[in-house]
């Protein structure tokens, strides 16, 4: 069972982090319809501004309750998300509340051993909300991918996007499960997160290969060798018989794998805030890939610490 402490810390960190995720998935739907759609344009709006309204909650009582390696592993907020929302908002004509990001990007670290009775009521509260929110949203990205599939709704999205998103939510939806149950972390759960985000990071780099600008063909060419190389690791995890020992191998390369992704996610975001790459998405998609390789990175090396 979680300590209260532990209670603490999951419940502010995964609600920040997959609230603004929402939040972001909401713009990209938003942005991918035409006018004659404007009640999916609304509804993801809608949908925007009640993860807002809730993270905005869990963000009041945030400052000095997140660990600072959890902070410093930039799973919130990374050193692009300003710079993306600016230009998103100017390319794209929408709003974007950018305080949000100069508050996280300014809390300080703590950790509260003992945390007050009031907050943890106030958090598992929350928690009931936030599932409620996904659920809803999940269903809305599930109405979307059928009338895409039918071929009664056109969106610049590809469905394999909306699917993303779907999975996306449907984890954070799990997650949620797991801290309003207070179930800790076990072996085998650990075994399928990693896995589930190697398959993620997977659909990113088709994403890349996908939406770049064709011509930028080195670009192209390396999103498609880290699908090939996720590939193999997907292979291996489902193939290869789970000691403890080959565990550790697959966790080993599985981080490897991934600090080579964070760095080619770094430079494609660079290159295009200072207009040298062109995608057919806002930024702020790019920047939430990033923010997920983090957050990706972050639990691998939790785990380890926690010997998971």
């Amino acid at each position: 069972m979680l300590s209260d402490e532990r209670f603490v810390q999951e419940s502010l960190i995964t609600n920040l982090f997959y609230l603004r995720t929402i939040e972001e998935f909401c713009i990209n739907i938003g942005s991918s319809f035409f006018k004659n759609n404007e009640d999916y344009i609304n509804q993801a709006d809608a949908y925007k501004r009640e993860c807002e309204k809730l993270g905005e909650k869990y963000l009041s009582i945030a400052d000095g309750n997140i660990n600072e390696f959890a902070l410093n592993s930039q799973i919130l907020v990374t050193d692009y998300t300003l710079d993306s929302e600016y230009l998103t908002e100017k390319l794209f004509g929408i709003d974007i509340n950018t305080e949000l990001t100069k508050r996280q990007l300014a809390l300080t670290p703590g950790v509260d051993a003992n945390p007050k009775e009031e907050m943890v009521n106030q958090l598992e509260e929350w928690n009931l909300q936030a599932s409620s929110l996904v659920s809803a949203f999940i269903q809305f990205c599930s109405d979307i991918v059928t009338k895409q599939a039918l071929g009664e709704l056109f969106s610049y999205s590809y469905p394999s996007i909306i699917f993303y998103m779907i999975e996306e939510c449907s984890l954070y939806y799990r997650k949620l499960d797991q801290l309003i149950n207070r179930l800790d972390t076990n072996p085998t759960t650990v075994l399928d997160l990693e896995f589930w985000f190697n398959q993620s990071m997977k659909q990113q780099a088709l994403f890349i290969r996908g939406l770049v600008d064709p011509s930028y063909e080195d670009v192209y060419r390396l999103a498609a060798s880290f699908v090939s190389e996720y590939n193999q690791l997907l292979n291996d995890y489902q193939t290869t018989a789970l000691t403890p020992e080959n565990q550790q191998v697959l966790t080993n390369r599985s981080i490897e794998l991934l600090e080579r992704f964070q760095t080619f996610l770094k430079e494609v975001i660079t290159n295009v805030l200072s207009a040298k790459l062109y995608f057919i998405v806002e930024l702020i998609f790019l920047d939430n890939m990033l923010t997920e390789a983090n957050y990706f990175m972050y639990q691998l090396k939790l785990n380890e610490s926690l010997n998971l």
